[in-house]
């Protein structure tokens, strides 16, 4: 039921908002909780359930990103780690980038704007993340990074990405295309998803 818009930037075609659905591409329902218990012990796809400002779309677990049944729209998809990388060197470097891409409001850190330009029109707002952490005195359990940065997933393949999957972090500074994600049973992130066309 959601409407996107997208834009061409270098040879690709960027959706311009995240993904904000709450049921897969086949109509079933996506599971969701605001309970960090709930969240870190679930073995199906899962959304964060909190309020978000316009625009941040929802944080998805791992599972979602690799269910079958798939979240972004028909002729779309969860980019690649390569397709990332791609957007990254369009845009000159992880510096040049991170400016093009966010929109030009809306970051701060304490009273201190870092707004971008958003001549990409790819319009990055700083949407933040969700994370829970098990470890030996219980939880650690965290939403972060709110007008700071925003955390996107990204699909990948090969001996460094052991979980099929890995992401791309727009901070106030710089894109970072990272080489490694976990998400083992320790560590449980929600992410945002833009989806690219197909």
């Amino acid at each position: 039921g959601n409407a996107y818009k997208s834009v061409l930037i270098g040879t690709q075609v960027w959706l311009t908002e995240n993904l904000n659905t709450t049921k897969y591409l086949n109509g079933n329902a996506i599971a969701k909780t605001n309970y960090s218990t709930i969240w870190h012990n679930s073995t199906e796809g899962m959304y964060y359930d909190v309020n978000r400002q316009e625009g941040y779309g929802q944080l998805y677990n791992s599972m979602d990103v690799k269910d079958q049944r798939k979240l972004c729209p028909i002729s779309t998809h969860v980019p690649s780690f390569i397709e990332w990388q791609t957007l990254l060197n369009y845009s000159g470097n992880s510096t040049t980038a991170a400016v093009k891409l966010k929109t030009s409001t809306g970051w701060k850190i304490d009273s201190i704007n870092y707004n971008g330009s958003n001549s990409s029109g790819f319009s990055a707002l700083p949407a933040g993340d969700y994370y829970t952490y098990g470890f030996s005195i219980g939880l650690l359990t965290s939403y972060i990074n709110d007008k700071k940065g925003t955390s996107f997933w990204a699909t990948a393949s090969g001996s460094s990405f052991p979980d099929g999957l890995t992401g791309a972090v727009i901070s106030s500074y710089f894109l970072v295309v990272t080489k490694c994600l976990t998400t083992e049973y320790e560590y449980k992130p929600g992410l945002s998803i833009r989806c690219i066309k197909d």
